[in-house]
């Protein structure tokens, strides 16, 4: 089962469309997070953006399918046609830095192995240290997603 979606579009604008505010669970408002903790470090290179709160509950956009079906933080993550490149690359790998950082923090892998994603485990590992030297993780789905827990 995917845990987290991320669909990807070049538009008029750097802008994060988010769904996760409508969680019931623990990881309410994980996207809002992960970007706010990101945006100091993002402005420092000139990357500004904006994010917007925009479930729905209609399934016609594909972050609100994954939202509805498997009750998980998804976005649509957008990036203006005419930023920078090099700006473009910088602000990726901060974004991919700063997201598998909180997703391999062990409270946090904790909080998705037992509220999220229990069935993706057959091990007993408690930390992603333990988990990583494991090779009793069940294959992942190949899902257009960020799936946890992600291969070391």
């Amino acid at each position: 089962q995917p845990i987290l979606y991320i669909d990807f579009h070049s538009t008029y604008k750097n802008v994060f469309y988010i769904s996760d505010a409508e969680l019931k669970h623990s990881e309410q408002n994980f996207l809002l997070n992960w970007l706010e903790k990101s945006r100091l470090e993002l402005s420092k290179i000139g990357y500004n953006f904006s994010i917007k709160e925009s479930y729905t509950k209609s399934n016609k956009i594909s972050k609100n399918y994954f939202h509805n079906k498997y009750n998980i933080p998804s976005m649509t993550y957008e990036v203006s046609d005419t930023e920078e490149r090099s700006k473009i690359t910088k602000s990726s790998k901060i974004l991919a830095r700063n997201l598998i950082t909180i997703l391999l923090d062990p409270e946090i892998y904790t909080i998705y192995r037992s509220a999220i994603a229990p069935t993706l485990f057959t091990d007993k590992s408690s930390t992603p240290k333990v988990r990583a030297n494991s090779e009793k993780v069940k294959s992942v789905p190949s899902v257009p997603s960020v799936t946890f827990p992600p291969r070391l």
